[in-house]
């Protein structure tokens, strides 16, 4: 009996052995689950996904043009999209598009599509975007996540139009360019009005609008709105016109009703009546247009770039022309 009880301990500590190397072979192989799991891609409503390719995956499109940040975003993808905004503090978010395929389309290239498409006259509809994506989130090396903002800048400089140097010295809270080369602000060069506490360049109240040559040389303004500074009487005679036509109110989808008028591209408007029929087209400067004679600009023209983008755009685009 005697015997039988010593023994006992013994076959303890052997079962306690087992149990505990069978808990380490199990979490393992959980880990190792987790590890070799291919990365998935989600639609626009996380309610689909696809396993996202290996990048080197023979049939891949765009094997030899990935970068770091492809590699990055591959490693730290999430298998929850929703907790992309749930970011600690020194993490960083990103995102990659993925074909239908699986295969993810590199970070840079994608954005040089994006931007030659809006070169061209056009912007992306969501419809027209690919339907999945990638999340990742993590905290990324600095030198990596100096290089990659540094990337896009420069990608994104190049398609602007030309900066000039005594706007981006002194910007104002907003600046876009026309065809003609002149530009309209929101506030006057080197005005900053913010909301107590505002991260960004909200302003206290609306502030008015101002139309400058390319030399920097006040034309036009203070104006209420950017048609104005182009012609007050005119645009007053127009929405006289369009109202005389039909012009009609619709549903913002915000809770209220506002007057329908669209920009059909780079400041080209255009006017609907209640069953959403075009009766009117008219460009910036107040001239009536036609759906044969209406052109396609750049729509980077008549296009908003803050006061804080604007220096680093201009510095952007001073390396590509050599000038830094």
């Amino acid at each position: 009996m005697k015997k039988f009880s010593a023994a006992i301990p013994i076959l303890f500590v052997l079962l306690l052995a087992c149990t505990s190397a069978t808990s380490r072979v199990s979490h393992q192989a959980s880990v190792q689950v987790q590890v070799i799991a291919s990365p998935r891609a989600f639609d626009r409503l996380a309610q689909n996904s696809i396993a996202v390719k290996p990048l080197d995956s023979p049939g891949n499109p765009y094997v030899g043009e990935y970068s770091a940040i492809d590699q990055w975003i591959l490693e730290n993808a999430l298998a929850d999209p929703s907790k992309l905004n749930e970011q600690a503090e020194g993490e960083t978010g990103e995102q990659a598009f993925v074909t239908e395929d699986g295969y993810m389309i590199p970070v840079y290239v994608q954005l040089h599509q994006a931007e030659t498409l809006k070169s061209s006259g056009k912007l992306t509809a969501l419809a027209d975007q690919p339907v999945y994506a990638i999340q990742a989130k993590g905290v990324i090396d600095p030198e990596l996540h100096a290089s990659h903002r540094d990337k896009l800048t420069l990608i994104k400089a190049q398609y602007l139009p030309q900066i000039p140097g005594w706007l981006a010295g002194n910007p104002p809270p907003n600046s876009m360019f026309t065809d003609k080369g002149t530009v309209v602000t929101i506030g006057l060069p080197g005005e900053e009005r913010r909301k107590s506490g505002a991260a960004h360049d909200f302003p206290v109240s609306p502030q008015p609008f101002y139309l400058f040559s390319a030399d920097g040389i006040q034309l036009a303004g203070p104006s209420d709105t950017i048609n104005a500074l182009f012609g007050e009487e005119r645009w007053l005679q127009i929405y006289d016109e369009m109202l005389q036509r039909g012009w009609a109110s619709a549903d913002s989808g915000q809770g209220f009703s506002a007057r329908t008028q669209e920009t059909r591209s780079a400041g080209v408007y255009q006017f609907r009546n209640g069953e959403g029929e075009i009766i009117g087209i008219f460009n910036y400067d107040g001239t009536e247009l036609s759906e044969q004679t209406a052109p396609v600009r750049d729509a980077h023209l008549f296009s908003f770039i803050n006061r804080t983008m604007l220096p680093e755009m201009y510095k952007a685009q001073q390396r590509i022309i050599g000038q830094i």
